[in-house]
């Protein structure tokens, strides 16, 4: 029984030691969950101040989010007033719409409108050397038609002398005659000085044949020339030709590198759609919503060494999984921050193009106003009733592509708002995955038994791994969120501007069809030009052959003249006879008694002689004064004649002047295409440079996409320096876990240094070098947008220009209208008076059948030439070209004419009067609407002190002769003089205003409208 006892009995000093032991240990393990407690404390305390500064940065973003809503609100706002205002746009504007460019061509255009304007100044200097030149050959051959006119005229009075001398010469031979009756001879002496005599007169003539010719040789020298000038606007036609043609390939292949620049806008939209990021989501068991249970918590705490060590190791295959989520959702950010930078770098090009063409509509608004305004004018003051249906038609088809495209708006909207959702969920969830890890965090520690202090070591460096692991992850999240806004910021700045872009292709199809419709017009222009070309060729074979029917009557005019010389000199010698006879019969009457006997002839013999010779005189009398009579009447019908004759000459020389007139102007026609041919290949080789300057463009941008990858290479130096430092961090808390597991005195850990502030300083280092290089971007596109307002304008002016020129073909057609239609007036009049002429030809043979057979030979002749001069004044109805014919008989007959040919002819001929007549004083020069300036020096010996002091100004509008012109008495409301000419008028300044300070003076009042009508508009939209 002792030894039971002994065996029973408890070492109370051993057990009350162990217990003492345990103790401590329980108090050791006590303090060091107080330290860790007290580090859990710190580290919750940092959370919360980072959680709040996580709160701060949502509430700066929701802030900026608000004023995104607004922005967007306010562009809403002014996109329906844009709709507005489009549809209140009329179809001028769809017109003007059809010439805006792209922004690359703002520079080529400007060039282009500036070398139009020193070409056509140049032009311009050419067309008025060539005006003055042809002036001057116009006054030479004036000079030599008067010369022409004077020598025929001379021609005409030595034909009289002639006719005089020959009458002389009838007179000397009745008198030879005469003599050689009551004398046997004639002495030479007599007969020499009448071969001399004659000889003299055969030289006159034959002087006055050389100059007659000479006349025929200048004009002939002159149809050459005609025929010259002919032959060089055939060529310069064919040369026309070449360049359109040349043009039209220049036009398709344009329209073939629009294509392709269609198709590579729509493949690089494809990539950009397909080059979406798809990656692997969050694991499962972070997606899962769960929450501790305080059971799991108990068991944690009265679990065995072995479950904990599982446990261990399925949280660091958790930690693992975290890691490569982590390392993959880098990789997303690095490439997110990528794809920000190309669609940041496209959005400013898009900015750029949006900002050129607001300034392009804000040109094309103010001026669709000034051309409404100018519409009204010219209307008068009436309403305007609606659209053409073209242009309703044309305003239906661009409602429906607005109502498509805010539907589209519509439909991409909603999508966004689905997006949004979805990424709400999905924060929400991030949200409950960090609370869990939070409680996890936060959850009482399981219980370590005192033999196993490597577990105890190992679960405090996961605790520190995963606070570590949980603090990056909230630093990427956060860095993921801005960068998703900052993404969808980008995607829909990005649709918007491929909607613009769309409308610009769209622009361009238009312009294609425009060029398309020009090559069209410029075609019909050429085809009229040619048959123009046609009429005056022809024209020119018909003046050919009606100068030759003119020639042929002259002469005829000629022959008649002589044959009526003739008949003027017979009756001259028969009226001598007739009173010689006279003289003789009184002599015979005489008293027988004073008559001798001669040669024993009785006086009632000599009687009876005389009476027989008496009653021959007598019956020769009557034949001839019945011949008289029919020379009479056929002399009154040839002076008839001669007056419709010269009539018709009239009128040729009238048609001759209205085809001189359209020849002008088919001139002038040509020039013009030619001015637009020159225009189209200068716009073309302009398009060329732009196209140059657009590569340019491409290389300075990508400088700057250089330049920003350099700032991400720093931006990725940075972040790498920060994970160094980070990896530093977690070096030093591993190495002081370890120190706490190993026993030594413990302290409390030291704060982490916050990754934020120096992850937002070198942000913001990194944003100050992005606003530098945006503020020059922003610098060029205000550039850009000066450039493209100034080539708008000019674009506009070309369109106005355009505008003319389709108005003066159509004047051009109307007036050759008009010509055809007095044409075919004079052909009606000189139908009817071809029957007058055929009277003529037959009164003419009637009496050609009674006398001698070679005068009658010579006047069938000229009948047969009047002929068929009456049968192409009859049949032909082209137009002929002028040849300056003289009126020199003053006897003219007046035929009856419509009032229309009458009012025709006055205007001619107070047109040709007003070119003669002279104007007092010196021209000093011209303005665009013909207005002529004169300056007359100051009267010296006048009283009135201002016209002795100052010259006397004045000016003359187009159709006006001389200031006392009944002209200005007009009822009609008169053009506006320009400014610098009124200046000059009222003594304001010396010197007359030259044509490049008129022009620089109005492109200058142009741009202070212009900027009045931005101001207004800044001051119109700045309230709202």
């Amino acid at each position: 029984m002792a030894e039971v006892q002994e065996v029973v009995e408890v070492n109370y000093e051993e057990q009350y030691r162990i217990l003492s032991e345990e103790n401590k240990k329980l108090s050791i393990d006590i303090a060091s969950l107080q330290l860790s407690n007290r580090s859990l404390v710190n580290q919750n305390r940092d959370e919360k101040k980072k959680v709040m500064d996580c709160r701060l940065q949502i509430s700066d973003l929701e802030s900026r989010l608000r004023t995104l809503d607004s922005i967007k609100t306010e562009l809403a706002e002014s996109q329906t007033q844009a709709e507005r205002l489009r549809q209140s746009l009329d179809a001028n504007e769809t017109k003007l719409a059809a010439t805006e460019r792209r922004a690359t061509e703002a520079e080529s255009l400007v060039k282009v409108k500036d070398s139009i304007i020193e070409k056509q100044r140049k032009f311009s200097k050419e067309l008025e050397g060539k005006v003055q030149n042809l002036s001057e050959e116009v006054e030479g051959l004036k000079s030599k038609c008067g010369k022409l006119e004077v020598n025929l005229s001379e021609a005409l009075d030595r034909a009289d002398e002639c006719d005089r001398l020959r009458e002389n010469v009838a007179a000397k031979t009745a008198l030879l005659d005469k003599i050689a009756e009551s004398s046997e001879g004639v002495s030479e002496s007599g007969l020499a000085a009448a071969n001399q005599y004659f000889k003299e007169q055969e030289a006159k003539f034959v002087e006055q044949l050389a100059d007659m010719k000479q006349a025929k040789s200048e004009l002939e020298k002159s149809v050459k020339e005609l025929t010259d000038e002919r032959d060089l606007l055939q060529e310069k036609i064919e040369k026309q030709d070449a360049d359109l043609e040349n043009l039209k390939g220049k036009c398709a292949s344009l329209e073939a590198s629009v294509k392709e620049s269609k198709h590579s806008d729509k493949r690089a939209k494809g990539d950009m759609a397909n080059n979406r990021l798809i990656g692997p989501s969050l694991p499962p068991w972070i997606l899962e919503e769960k929450k501790p249970d305080p059971s799991e918590i108990e068991k944690l705490n009265n679990a065995d060494p072995a479950t904990l060590r599982a446990r261990v190791l399925e949280l660091e295959g958790k930690v693992h999984e975290l890691n490569q989520l982590l390392t993959y959702r880098e990789d997303v950010i690095l490439r997110i921050y990528q794809e920000t930078q190309k669609k940041s770098s496209r959005l400013e090009a898009a900015e750029v193009e949006r900002s050129s063409l607001s300034a392009q509509v804000s040109i094309l608004k103010r001026e669709l106003a000034t051309l409404r305004e100018d519409g009204g004018l010219r209307g008068g003051g009436r309403r305007y009733d609606g659209y053409p249906p073209e242009i309703e038609i044309e305003i239906e088809r661009l409602r429906g592509k607005r109502d498509r495209e805010y539907q589209r708006r519509k439909r991409a909207e909603a999508e966004m708002d689905e997006m949004e959702v979805e990424l709400n969920e999905v924060k929400e969830k991030m949200k409950k995955v960090e609370e869990e890890l939070a409680e996890l965090a936060n959850a009482p520690k399981p219980v370590i038994h005192s033999g196993d202090p490597a577990d105890k070591a190992r679960i405090a460096e996961l605790q520190t791994a995963v606070n570590q692991l949980r603090l990056d992850n909230e630093a990427k999240r956060s860095e993921l969120f801005d960068l998703r806004s900052r993404f969808d910021e980008k995607s829909a700045q990005l649709e918007s501007f491929s909607s613009e872009i769309k409308t610009k292709e769209r622009q361009v199809n238009d312009l294609t069809a425009e060029l398309t419709a020009k090559a069209t017009q410029l075609e019909q222009v050429n085809k009229e030009l040619e048959a123009v070309r046609l009429r005056v060729v022809r024209g020119g074979v018909e003046t050919e052959r009606w100068q030759t029917d003119l020639n042929s009557v002259r002469t005829t005019n000629r022959f008649l003249a002589q044959q009526t010389n003739e008949l003027r000199l017979r009756l001259t010698t028969t009226e001598a006879q007739l009173v010689e006879a006279q003289k003789r019969i009184v002599s015979l009457l005489k008293p027988k008694e004073d008559a001798p006997l001669c040669n024993g002839i009785s006086e009632d013999d000599k009687v009876l002689a005389k009476d027989e010779e008496i009653a021959e005189l007598k019956s020769k009398v009557t034949d001839i004064e019945s011949q008289l009579t029919k020379a009479k009447e056929s002399v009154a019908d040839l002076d008839a004649a001669r007056s419709e004759i010269n009539e018709l000459r009239a009128k040729c020389a009238a048609l001759a002047a209205e085809l001189e007139s359209e020849k002008h102007r088919a001139n002038a026609e040509i020039v013009q295409n030619s001015d637009d041919t020159h225009r189209i290949t200068q716009l073309l080789s302009d398009l060329k440079k732009e196209h140059q300057s657009s590569t340019a463009c491409a290389e300075r941008c990508t400088e700057l996409t250089k330049q920003l990858t350099e700032l991400e290479s720093t931006l990725f130096e940075t972040r790498e320096r920060l994970n160094e430092a980070t990896s530093e961090n977690r070096r030093a808390d591993l190495e002081q876990a370890a120190a706490q597991a190993a026993g030594a005195p413990t302290s409390p850990p030291a704060k982490r240094v916050r990754r934020t502030r120096s992850s937002n300083a070198n942000a913001s280092a990194a944003a100050s070098q992005e606003c530098v290089a945006c503020t020059e971007l922003k610098r060029q596109v205000q550039a850009l947008e000066v450039d493209l307002a100034d080539a708008n304008t000019k674009i506009s002016n070309s369109v106005a220009e355009l505008n003319d020129l389709r108005g003066r073909l159509s004047e051009a057609g109307e007036e050759a209208c008009r010509l055809r239609q007095e044409v075919s007036s004079l052909h009606e009049d000189l139908a009817a008076n071809t029957s007058g002429l055929k009277k003529l030809r037959h009164a003419a043979q009637a009496y050609l059948a009674d006398n001698s057979s070679v005068l009658a030979e010579q006047l069938r002749q000229l009948l047969a030439a009047s002929r068929c001069l009456l049968r192409c004044l009859a049949t032909s109805c082209h137009l002929v070209r002028p040849f300056h014919l003289p009126l020199t008989y003053a006897t003219q007959r007046c035929v009856q004419t419509s009032s229309m040919w009458l009012g025709f002819w006055s205007r001619l001929r107070s047109s040709f009067n007003a070119l003669e007549v002279e104007v007092e004083g010196r021209l000093v020069g011209t303005d665009a609407m013909g207005n002529r300036y004169f300056e007359v020096e100051p009267d010296r010996n006048s009283a009135i002190p201002h016209r002795a002091s100052r010259s006397k100004r004045f000016f003359l509008l187009p159709g006006q002769r001389s200031v006392e012109d009944s002209w200005m008495h007009l009822n009609t409301e008169l053009p506006r003089l320009p400014s610098e000419w009124d200046a000059w008028l009222r003594h304001r300044r010396a010197d007359p205003p030259t044509e490049e300070e008129i022009e620089e003076n109005m492109k200058a009042a142009q741009m202070r409208a212009i900027k009045g009508r931005e101001s207004e508009a800044c001051l119109c939209t700045f309230p709202s």
